[in-house]
């Protein structure tokens, strides 16, 4: 899908913007806490940022940060950041991966995932396993276009599986955690992902972050679901 064909797309979404019955100031706190915690993470973190970025410019050629396409409140596109725990060709190696190994196409499909993916290095493995690649985003939060609790900030190309809960999905921002990792995390289907996060904006309030807070970190350290 191109960019100028998922445009209509983002002004269908708009159009039939859900209208949530959120408290305002309920969404003003949401937003400060966002504020305070991501910038207080983001100093904290600067020397791990750090080892890091070293580890990932020693181990192969490549940027350190890698930017993806994502859908954000009402559709609006932003560039999502993470660390970039992927060889340079990963396009390449994956077409390549799933063409010899058609055990793996099934899972592909299912999950949009592989557990045993050949496009992550070394460091990316531990980055991932430690969800420590997905800690940029801080910035993203930062910016207005993430929260630190939300719906998964979903792919250009999962658009057209979003249909018929497109406005219904993107009406809040997208979530650095979320119910995806309180409920299974990369285990999950992509049609269980969508249903978890369905009940994310309906059920949505201040209380519900607070216990899906809790409930991401042990998941987080525990490393359950990862993958």
């Amino acid at each position: 899908m191109t960019e100028e064909t998922f445009a209509l797309r983002i002004a269908q979404v708009q159009a039939g913007q859900v209208l949530l019955n959120h408290s305002r100031w309920q969404l003003k706190v949401k937003r400060l806490i966002d504020v305070i915690v991501a910038t207080l993470t983001f100093i904290l973190l600067i020397p791990v940022f750090a080892l890091a970025a070293i580890l990932i410019k020693l181990e192969t050629p490549g940027p350190v940060f890698y930017t993806d396409k994502r859908l954000g409140k009402g559709g609006r596109i932003f560039n999502c950041l993470k660390f970039r725990t992927m060889f340079a060709d990963s396009e390449a190696i994956l077409q390549a991966y799933l063409e010899s190994h058609p055990e793996a196409r099934e899972q592909w499909a299912l999950y949009k995932k592989l557990s045993d993916d050949p496009r992550v290095t070394r460091i990316g493995r531990w980055l991932r396993k430690t969800t420590l690649d997905e800690f940029p985003q801080v910035i993203n939060i930062i910016r207005g276009e993430m929260s630190i609790l939300g719906p998964r900030p979903f792919m250009l190309r999962e658009a057209g599986e979003l249909e018929p809960y497109a406005a219904e999905l993107l009406s809040m921002p997208p979530g650095m955690a979320g119910m995806w990792i309180a409920h299974g995390r990369n285990r999950l289907t992509f049609e269980q992902r969508i249903h978890l996060e369905r009940e994310y904006v309906r059920r949505w309030s201040l209380r519900l972050d607070f216990v899906l807070f809790w409930k991401s970190f042990i998941a987080l350290v525990t490393a359950r679901g990862a993958l």
